[in-house]
């Protein structure tokens, strides 16, 4: 009798031991799992602070622009201040375009502008209103590519968001408690079969 009660005695003390190394275990990789996601959320925090600081600085650059053009078209309005105006905004070119306004006359009091392209700038003129629609479809491309990757954004800050409200609930509790539902389990097992 007294050495059952002994080796009672040392099933159970083996087994808080074991309980307690679980614990411990469980506590020690709780909280090495938090310091690495802690690491890697500052890291990617500050990579994020530098591209949103690199976006505004961009989005003022073009605020700035499209303020600049949209004070020019309101400024000019009439044909003879687009004749003006507009080489200026037309490509770079060997030879200027030249461009004339009739005068109005009685029988035409609104004459169609004139402009004169010598043929060796037709193609570079050509070239550079394709590269617009280039561009303009590379844009509606790019926006509606930002419109995805700001849903991505939102979708991977959620995953983030929950990957640290996980870490944060207990997982050393939840460990401990699985861990002491092993060790009753390990301790009921131990008991019937002693008996």
């Amino acid at each position: 009798m007294h050495i059952r009660a002994s080796i009672a005695w040392t099933l159970a003390g083996a087994i808080v031991l074991l309980i307690g190394a679980m614990i411990f275990s469980a506590i020690r990789d709780s909280r090495s799992q938090q310091q690495q996601l802690q690491s890697l959320l500052s890291v990617q925090q500050q990579s994020i602070q530098a591209a949103s600081q690199r976006q505004q600085g961009r989005d003022a650059q073009l605020a700035s622009a499209l303020a600049t053009i949209s004070q020019l078209k309101k400024r000019t309005q009439t044909p003879a201040q687009i004749i003006r105006e507009l080489p200026q905004d037309l490509p770079l070119i060997p030879s200027q375009i030249q461009m004339s306004l009739p005068e109005a006359t009685p029988l035409n009091p609104t004459p169609d502008a004139i402009a004169r392209i010598p043929q060796s700038d037709l193609k570079p003129l050509f070239d550079s209103l394709q590269d617009c629609k280039a561009g303009a479809l590379q844009l509606n491309t790019c926006l509606a590519d930002r419109k995805d990757d700001g849903a991505k954004i939102q979708a991977l800050t959620s995953e983030r968001d929950a990957a640290v409200a996980a870490s944060k609930q207990g997982s050393v509790w939840k460990r401990t408690k699985i861990a002491l539902k092993w060790a009753a389990v390990g301790i009921l097992i131990g008991y019937f079969a002693h008996r």
